[in-house]
């Protein structure tokens, strides 16, 4: 690799003020993110954050810091050209093979498109091409940059996703086993509820399921909250809810109750099994609450969406207890 000519500072500038401009965006979406907003208004960018293993938060501050590190770089490389021309690559080639693996779990696995992902995906490539530009790199080096976020990106198309909607009982947080009475005929299948701390509808669906005698309802719970105050009080009905006659009930009044962090138990475990449900949500395309699943056989399911819908089979599955 050649070192840079003064009549090719200029792509080096350009790909500074690219890289500065990505590094002054990330920073104001993290500042943005402390304050409960963000610059990407799309779903798909909410989606998206839930599935990051160290919170959405985390990712876009490191991208920012990155960015930053690389503008500095960049910086060096223009004023010390013999001696920085190498740092920017040793930046980006990493770099490059992260976002297109990140772009490309969204496309393949989860079916999502975030905007500002995507976004920064083009500013790092075109970083990357104005920076190889610059310093003259040789033709086959010109195509490196590409052929890096392509291999990221087309590695999710290879990977296959375990459907998770075929086992949700690996998912649920609580489950209330009906106790099924002599010459008494056991229910339909096993149901399982999505329900989260912050959704009305399902608490509709739940005020439905605390007038039936809980020792006819043979139900799984499993949740999609992720913030620390709904997963606190989901722990308190986990832990408590087979001291009370009526855990639905229980529930219900947990809801409109704050709940003090005093347990010393992580949340770790339920926030792990609320990523999982949402994946399994996305795999089966659904994306409302409440949810139920009922199995009918090991092979059979039927899936209802809505709490009109969910409240109308329960009181034809159990007309004579509501």
């Amino acid at each position: 690799m050649r070192h840079v000519h003064s009549n090719n500072k200029l792509l080096i500038v350009l790909a500074l003020i690219a890289s500065l401009l990505s590094a002054l965006g990330l920073s104001l979406e993290s500042y943005m993110g402390l304050k409960g907003t963000s610059l990407c208004q799309t779903s798909a960018c909410e989606i998206v954050g839930r599935f990051v293993r160290f919170g959405e938060p985390v990712l876009v501050t490191v991208g920012a810091v990155f960015f930053w590190l690389l503008t500095l770089h960049l910086f060096f490389t223009h004023r010390y050209p013999r001696k920085f021309r190498w740092s920017p690559l040793l930046l980006l080639l990493p770099a490059l093979a992260f976002d297109g693996s990140l772009v490309g779990f969204q496309f393949f696995i989860i079916n999502q498109r975030c905007i500002l992902c995507i976004l920064m995906a083009l500013f790092l490539v075109g970083i990357s091409f104005l920076y190889l530009f610059a310093v003259k790199a040789r033709k086959v080096m010109l195509a490196l940059p590409l052929f890096i976020w392509l291999a990221g990106f087309f590695a999710n198309f290879l990977m296959l996703v375990p459907d998770t909607s075929n086992s949700v009982d690996n998912i649920d947080v609580y489950q209330r086993v009906a106790i099924v009475e002599k010459n008494q005929k056991p229910g339909n299948g096993d149901m399982t509820l999505v329900f989260s701390m912050e959704c009305p509808h399902c608490f509709q669906v739940l005020a439905t399921l605390a007038t039936i005698n809980p020792k006819d309802v043979d139900v799984r719970f499993t949740a999609i909250d992720l913030d620390k105050s709904s997963l606190r009080k989901i722990r308190t009905f986990v832990n408590e809810a087979d001291k009370h006659s009526n855990p639905y009930s229980f529930l219900v009044k947990l809801k409109r109750e704050p709940i003090e962090d005093s347990q010393s138990s992580d949340l770790s475990e339920l926030k792990k099994k609320s990523q999982q449900t949402l994946l399994m949500l996305e795999l089966m395309k659904i994306s409302v609450i409440p949810v139920l699943i009922i199995e009918s056989s090991s092979t059979k399911k039927n899936i209802l969406v809505g709490s009109e819908s969910i409240n109308t089979y329960l009181k034809q599955r159990y007309p004579n207890k509501l």
